[in-house]
């Protein structure tokens, strides 16, 4: 099962980053991670302007909801 993380970066500072993880749940696939990742990047502005999806990447988890 995999988790989804998106490395996000500051508009005006690309030095100040962080990573956003999916909490609404676990992937059975890496595609499946990958498309909440595109999902999660095409929301960013609505809810962080001043930020910019960068990358991501699925990792095991073994906490949360299976999706």
């Amino acid at each position: 099962m995999l988790k989804t993380i998106v490395l996000i970066c500051h508009l005006n500072n690309p030095s100040q980053c962080m990573e956003l993880h999916d909490t609404r749940g676990l992937h059975k696939t890496f595609n499946d991670c990958a498309k909440r990742a595109y999902q999660l990047q095409q929301d960013l502005p609505k809810y962080l302007p001043h930020m910019r999806a960068i990358d991501f990447k699925c990792v095991e988890g073994k906490e949360g909801k299976e999706i």
